[in-house]
C-alpha cells in the first residue's frame, strides 16, 4: 500500500531557531513487539525520514538520507533482512510519500512462534529468548558486548562529547551564578527566568514584568548563550551525517532502534524495562541527551535548559508561577571529567532486560473488530 528589531530581540532570534532545529535527525527508527494470545507476537518496525531540505548545508545527511530511502524502497535495509529471516505468517507495509518521495515505512508482521525472536535479532548485539513455562510466558533481552559503531564514529564522538562537555559545565557555572545572584533578591526570580526563557515566556510577559537590572542581565546572557551552545552542539556539524545524540546510541545503545514491549496481560515481573502503564514497557535509551535527563537536577535545580527542551519539543506554553515556586538548589559545578564518568555510568545498559506475564484466561483477538486491531501499537512516550 502507498501513499503518495533590537539587540535583545536578535538574541532571542538567534536563540530559538539554534534550539529548535538543533534536535532535528536525518532518520527516526521505533520497534515493537506485542505479544498476542497463545504464542504469537507481532513485530512493528518504523523508520521516519526527514526531510532533505532541513540539511541544504550538509551534504553527508542528505546522501545518507538518500541511500537509506533507495534501500527501504527495494528492501535492502536491515529491517527488510531481518523480517526475511523469520517467515512471518501475516505482514503489512505502509509507504508515506510526499511529492513522490519516500517519507516513512512502517512494516508489522506477525511471527506464529515468539521463540524466532531470537533469529530476528540475531544480527544485532541483542539476544533474545523467549521462556514458556506453565501458564507463563518469559521474554528476557540480553546485549552482548561491543558497539554498534566503527572506529571512526567512536572517535568523532569522544571529539565532539569533549567540546560539549566543556560547554555544559560552563552552564552550569553561569546557573550557580544566576542561582547565587537569585538567593539575595529572591523576588527577582519571575524576571530572570522570564528573560532567559524570553521566547516561551511571550512579549507581553515580559513587558509586564519589566526589564532585569544590569547585573541580573550580565548573569542571563550568560546563560542564555551557555544554553544556545549546549543545544546547539546536539545538530549535525557541516559534512557529518550524524548528529552528537545519534553517535551516542551508536557507541552506547546495544539496542538497534529504542524498544516498546506489549504484553497481552499484566506483568508478573519486569527489570531493566520502564513501565508505561496500559501493559506497556520501555528500554531506556542509551543516548547522551537521556542520560542528562535521567542524571535529573543532580547539580541544578530548576534545570532551565531542560526545562526549555521540554517546552520546545512538546509544544507546551510556560508556567512561569510554577517554575518560580520550584525550590532552587545548587552544587559545586562538576568539571568535565567528573560529569563525564556520572554520564557514562547513567550510559551503560543493563545487564539484563525481563518480563514474565500470565498467559492464563488470555483473550483471542475478535474477529469481528477486524485485523485492524491486530496491528494496533501503543503510541510513542513522550522524550
Amino acid at each position: 500500500m502507498r501513499w503518495h528589531a533590537t539587540s535583545r530581540a536578535l538574541g532571542t532570534v538567534a536563540l530559538a531557531a539554534a534550539s529548535l532545529s538543533c534536535f532535528e535527525q536525518p532518520v527516526r527508527e521505533r520497534l515493537v513487539l506485542k505479544f498476542l494470545h497463545g504464542d504469537a507476537v507481532m513485530i512493528a518496525v518504523s523508520v521516519d525520514l526527514a526531510a532533505e531540505e532541513a540539511f541544504e548545508e550538509n551534504r553527508a545527511a542528505r546522501e545518507r538520507i538518500q541511500t537509506l530511502r533507495r534501500d527501504l524502497e527495494q528492501d535492502k535495509d536491515a529491517w527488510a533482512r531481518r523480517i526475511a529471516s523469520v517467515e512471518p505468517t501475516l505482514e503489512r507495509t505502509l509507504w508515506d510519500r510526499q511529492d513522490g518521495k519516500l517519507q516513512s515505512v512502517s512494516r508489522r508482521i506477525v511471527l506464529e512462534h515468539a521463540a524466532d525472536l531470537r533469529r530476528f535479532f540475531s544480527d544485532t548485539l541483542i539476544s533474545a529468548q523467549i521462556a514458556q513455562r506453565e501458564a507463563e510466558m518469559e521474554l528476557t533481552l540480553t546485549p552482548g558486548a561491543g558497539s554498534r559503531s566503527s572506529r571512526a564514529q567512536r572517535e568523532e564522538f569522544e571529539k565532539r562529547l569533549s567540546v560539549w562537555l566543556a560547554s555544559y559545565s560552563r552552564y552550569l557555572h553561569d546557573m550557580s551564578e544566576l542561582y547565587a545572584t537569585l538567593e539575595d533578591h529572591p523576588s527577582r526570580a519571575a524576571v530572570c527566568f522570564a528573560a532567559v526563557l524570553a521566547e516561551e515566556a511571550g512579549d507581553e510577559k515580559l513587558e509586564e514584568l519589566g526589564p532585569p537590572t544590569s547585573q541580573e542581565q550580565e548573569r542571563v546572557d550568560a546563560v542564555r548563550k551557555s544554553i544556545e551552545e549546549t543545544l546547539s552542539l546536539f545538530s549535525l556539524p557541516e559534512q557529518s551525517p550524524y548528529s552528537l545524540e545519534e553517535l551516542s546510541r551508536l557507541v552506547y545503545d546495544p539496542f538497534p532502534a529504542p524498544l516498546t514491549v506489549q504484553l497481552p496481560a499484566p506483568a508478573l515481573q519486569s527489570e531493566g524495562f520502564v513501565d508505561q502503564g496500559n501493559q506497556t514497557f520501555e528500554i531506556p535509551t542509551r543516548s547522551l541527551w537521556e542520560a542528562l535527563g535521567a542524571l535529573g537536577d543532580r547539580w541544578i535545580q530548576p534545570d532551565l535548559l531542560r526545562v526549555k527542551y521540554r517546552l520546545e519539543t512538546r509544544h507546551k506554553p510556560l508556567d512561569l508561577d510554577a517554575l518560580v515556586d520550584v525550590k532552587r538548589s545548587t552544587t559545586s559545578p562538576p568539571t568535565a571529567a567528573e560529569l563525564e564518568k556520572a554520564l557514562q555510568e547513567q550510559l551503560a545498559p543493563a545487564r539484563l532486560y525481563l518480563v514474565r506475564w500470565s498467559t492464563r484466561n488470555l483473550q483471542e483477538l475478535d474477529p469481528s473488530e477486524g485485523i485492524e486491531k491486530l496491528w494496533q501499537i501503543p503510541a510513542p512516550s513522550q522524550d
